[in-house]
């Protein structure tokens, strides 16, 4: 089920299976090209259209550009990344 691309929908999500968002502000960018699912930055996630699919693939693009987040504040590296 597709859900809607608003910040809402992945605080939800990150609330229901217990991610821990803490230093990271979440972002919705629908300009993001078809198959980004999202990229971070050392205090920021940035979700595409492609990350609202379904609970499980938001779920896990929450995760994944969290722990990018984390890997950036511990290596002192700003750059952002797409996954």
């Amino acid at each position: 089920m597709l859900l809607i691309p608003q910040i809402e929908t992945a605080l939800y999500i990150a609330w229901k299976y217990e991610i821990d968002l803490e230093g990271c502000e979440v972002f919705c960018e629908p300009d993001l090209p078809e198959g980004y699912y999202g990229m971070s930055g050392i205090d920021s996630i940035h979700l595409g259209k492609s990350a609202f699919v379904n609970e499980e693939q938001l779920g896990r693009t929450l995760i994944h550009e969290r722990e990018h987040s984390r890997q950036r504040r511990v290596s002192g590296s700003n750059r952002n990344t797409a996954a």
